[in-house]
């Protein structure tokens, strides 16, 4: 068992493409490019726009690494905010980006969902908790424990592993707004 790049491919494609039919075209996405979850989710925010060809050209992708100063990657959104045409959504790495963006985008006075939306990946706990609660994609980790679980048991026992493939699941919630051309 192992969850490769299709996993997070395909939830952050999904996830663009969810704010896309809700009428987003300038999406920011936001990566963390030293590992393998980033490079996939930025693969799957690329591939949303290259399935929607007549707005590819207003994505905008802002790539950081883990041992960035935090603060200069929220700099560095600010800034987008600030641009002259700013996006109207953000796909976050993770919930725990996700939530720091919100504060962000509070101090600068403006308001989620209202003046842009933004999502996570991961499903963190507090993600449903905070306001307003994050629109992010499910990230099967008990499932993938108990899987591993008995796996290992398997192999431990002569039997064959087989390769499983997590589908990724969008939970909308209030950090999300549809808007109109």
């Amino acid at each position: 068992m192992m969850l490769t790049n299709i996993f997070y491919e395909g939830g952050v494609r999904k996830l663009t493409g969810y704010l896309m039919s809700q009428g987003h075209k300038r999406i920011l996405g936001v990566f963390q490019v030293d590992d393998h979850q980033g490079t996939g989710r930025m693969l799957g925010y690329i591939q949303a726009y290259q399935e929607h060809t007549s707005i590819d050209f207003e994505n905008n992708i802002l790539m950081y690494q883990s041992n960035d100063n935090p603060q200069k990657v929220l700099d560095r959104i600010k800034e987008h905010l600030n641009s002259a045409n700013p996006p109207t959504a953000i796909v976050c790495y993770n919930d725990q980006l996700a939530i720091s963006v919100i504060e962000v985008v509070k101090s600068m006075g403006l308001s989620i969902p209202e003046d842009i939306s933004i999502t996570g990946f991961d499903d963190y706990e507090i993600s449903k908790y905070i306001t307003p609660s994050i629109t992010t994609m499910t990230h099967a980790k008990e499932q993938m424990g108990l899987d591993a679980a008995k796996l290992l048991v398997n192999l431990m026992e002569g039997e064959k592993g087989e390769s499983i493939v997590y589908e990724p699941e969008i939970v909308v919630r209030d950090s999300v707004k549809r808007i109109e051309d």
